[in-house]
């Protein structure tokens, strides 16, 4: 269907010369199987806004975003040394 005010991305036509062969070669993009640990640790990142990535891109990032890396740790004596040290460590 045509758009006037909506166009396609040069890199989505780039995809294939046709209309028809472009949308399946987009949809085949997303025609993947994703391992139920990964759907997981991105439903659980996503619900909770936590940063998902490996150790090195969450490094690079800390510094430019205003928000929890990682969830904090929970229970344990809040005043005991232990307690805190591990605090710490997140």
């Amino acid at each position: 269907m045509e758009d006037n005010v909506v166009t396609e991305h040069s890199l989505y036509r780039a995809l294939a010369k046709t209309r028809k062969k472009r949308c399946e070669t987009y949809r085949a993009l997303f025609n993947v199987n994703i391992k139920q640990k990964l759907i997981e640790e991105i439903r659980e990142a996503t619900n909770k806004s936590w940063v998902l990535g490996s150790d090195f891109f969450k490094e690079k990032i800390k510094d430019k975003i205003n928000r929890p890396m990682n969830p904090c740790v929970k229970g344990g004596d809040r005043k005991s040394r232990e307690f805190l040290r591990n605090i710490n460590r997140v």
